[in-house]
């Protein structure tokens, strides 16, 4: 399945600039430093999936869900997200942007992971397997075709390289056992 960016999926005479773009049980890391467009390029991976008919299940952490949406609607609309932000935005933008994020709402869902919290009430300490075990039931209970996290390291509460590769490791494995 490309990823459907213009540019990114084909050269310019049509031959395919990548052997695998999203595929059903694979995984596609993006990483670069703060500030290179990793969050630009998630957004245009999430838009493209949904106009293309995919449920995309979206964990990004920086903002609630509502201001997520609000941000990804935006962003189709190429609007100024510090407009968006301070709320200097025109009366037919803010229709423009509501009727987008209607559009986008049956395709696009974001979820909070409970950090710091486990579901079982005795205190104990956490580990990135508990975490991803809410990740996994997210993933199951929405039936999602995409899953997009904006910062994965946000999700995880063991931090040392290792452990962080392990958590990878295990995404991928939720990644084939759901077939997204």
């Amino acid at each position: 399945c490309p990823f459907g960016i213009d540019g990114l999926d084909l050269h310019e005479d049509g031959s395919r600039r990548m052997k695998l773009g999203l595929a059903p049980g694979h995984m596609t890391l993006i990483v670069g430093l703060s500030g290179s467009g990793k969050t630009t390029f998630s957004n245009q991976i999430v838009l493209a999936q949904a106009a293309a008919g995919k449920r995309i299940l979206h964990g990004a952490w920086e903002e609630d869900a509502e201001t997520n949406m609000e941000l990804l609607a935006a962003f189709s609309l190429k609007m100024s997200r510090s407009r968006l932000l301070d709320g200097k935005i025109s009366d037919e933008e803010e229709r423009r942007l509501n009727s987008e994020m209607e559009l986008l709402e049956p395709y696009v869902k974001f979820f909070d992971l409970p950090f710091g919290k486990t579901e079982k009430p005795e205190k104990r300490r956490l580990y990135n397997s508990d975490q991803l075990d809410i990740v996994e039931r997210h993933v199951e209970e929405s039936g999602c075709d995409v899953l997009v996290f904006d910062l994965f390291k946000a999700s995880l509460v063991e931090l040392d390289p290792q452990a962080e590769e392990l958590a990878l490791r295990r995404m991928l494995a939720i990644a084939k056992r759901t077939r997204t």
